[in-house]
């Protein structure tokens, strides 16, 4: 009977031990992934931004921060925010592979599954293979997105709730890159936003 009481003792302890180093390392994980964040006025975490984004990324992450924190206007907020989710998603050079789906974080919550899903299917589907074939630093990055038109739309009942939405166009070009064509990838968009409790989000996007 001692015997097995320390038995599982042992065995408690060692799973307790394991269970701090699992949090540990994630912990340690998400503080590698995310380098900055915007907050609202509560100290809510808004939007992350991962270590190895682009100067690109890294310069809009700093306007949208700016447009949030110096109460720029909504419309303003809701290009911001597309800008972002356009030099995260359709940049492949800082992805890992075809489940690293970049934008996320500027998705509506109740959307984001549909959105990861169809993106890993389609858009990120041969990412992984074109990665190891031709290198993540020799594919897709967004240099520019130019936001074309911004304003309020109408107000929409979204899930059973009456939100504010936006309708937002954009364009963008890519970084050139010698040894892969971009010719025939996607440049522009429509998008279809919400605020959500003073968060913009995106809950649609159209294609070209």
């Amino acid at each position: 009977m001692k015997k097995n009481k320390l038995l599982i003792i042992g065995l408690i302890v060692t799973l307790s031990l394991m269970i701090i180093i699992v949090a540990l390392t994630f912990f340690e994980l998400q503080r590698d992934y995310f380098s900055n964040t915007i907050k609202n006025a509560e100290g809510e975490v808004l939007y992350e931004i991962s270590s190895n984004a682009t100067e690109y990324q890294k310069l809009i992450f700093t306007e949208l921060s700016d447009v949030i924190e110096n109460e720029g206007t909504p419309q303003e907020y809701a290009g911001s925010v597309v800008k972002n989710y356009v030099a995260d998603f359709y940049t492949w050079s800082n992805k890992k592979g075809t489940y690293d789906i970049g934008g996320m974080q500027y998705v509506y919550q109740p959307e984001i599954v549909n959105i990861y899903n169809y993106a890993k299917d389609f858009f990120y589907r041969d990412l992984s293979y074109n990665i190891q074939t031709i290198g993540a630093e020799n594919l897709l990055e967004v240099e520019n997105v130019e936001i074309t038109f911004s304003d309020f739309n109408a107000k929409i009942e979204y899930n059973g709730q009456m939100y504010q939405s936006f309708y937002v166009t954009a364009s963008w070009t890519y970084v050139q890159k010698e040894g892969f064509d971009t010719t025939g990838y996607q440049t522009s968009g429509e998008f279809s936003l919400i605020d959500r409790d003073g968060k913009i989000e995106i809950y649609r996007y159209y294609g070209e």
